[in-house]
């Protein structure tokens, strides 16, 4: 066990879970599900099966817990178990071409502290931010496998490379390379558009923890 991440709250309830604990179990399901179904909404793009995707991920939690340590904070730990089945399962690319460009914000649940959060007044601004959403909605969703989980990785869950390396079981260097052409293949799709949503300070790595 790693000392280090025994700060780590969710950690704490984990290793509560891996005692028997249910109720410190149903407390992470509350704390992380919906960061889990947007996460895997916004890769899949249907809401339904994000719904899906998360529950299997609660379900891998429970299965690990008799095993687990803390060898990463929580969250990056239960971000390489969602990576995982996104990555393993061919079946739900499917889905990218569901993507609904008529969705609200409460398709997407909660909203992160890394959305776009322009507070407007003017119809005409807020429908730019709109159409600026869906643009970045449907850019996401036909970027390669590897790339689209490293950038969602990074930019709504505001994972550190060295994190997103452990998640896709890459290189600092790889992790690096993954991000810099996901954000070439974005700025291919929104041209200019692409710094109001991926300030250009999100490419300073944030630690290796």
């Amino acid at each position: 066990m790693q000392d280090k991440y025994l700060d780590d709250k969710d950690v704490q309830l984990m290793l509560r879970v891996r005692d028997g604990d249910d109720g410190a179990f149903a407390a992470l399901v509350d704390r992380h599900a919906s960061m889990l179904v947007n996460f895997m909404y916004r890769y899949v793009g249907c809401r339904s099966t994000g719904e899906d995707l998360a529950q299997d991920v609660f379900m891998r939690v429970i299965k690990a817990a008799p095993n687990y340590e803390p060898k990463a904070r929580f969250k990056t730990w239960i971000l390489t178990i969602a990576t995982n089945i996104c990555l393993n399962r061919k079946r739900w690319e499917k889905h990218r071409n569901h993507l609904s460009l008529s969705q609200s914000d409460d398709d997407m649940g909660p909203r992160s502290n890394n959305e776009i959060d322009v507070r407007v007044e003017e119809p005409e601004v807020a429908m730019e931010v709109e159409e600026l959403k869906e643009r970045v909605r449907e850019a996401i969703a036909d970027l390669p496998e590897k790339q689209r989980v490293a950038i969602l990785l990074r930019r709504y869950e505001g994972l550190s490379y060295a994190e997103i390396a452990t998640s896709l079981e890459l290189s600092l260097m790889a992790v690096k390379s993954l991000l810099n052409r996901a954000k070439d293949g974005l700025k291919d799709r929104l041209s200019h558009d692409i710094e109001a949503w991926y300030p250009q300070g999100m490419a300073v790595d944030r630690g290796t923890e």
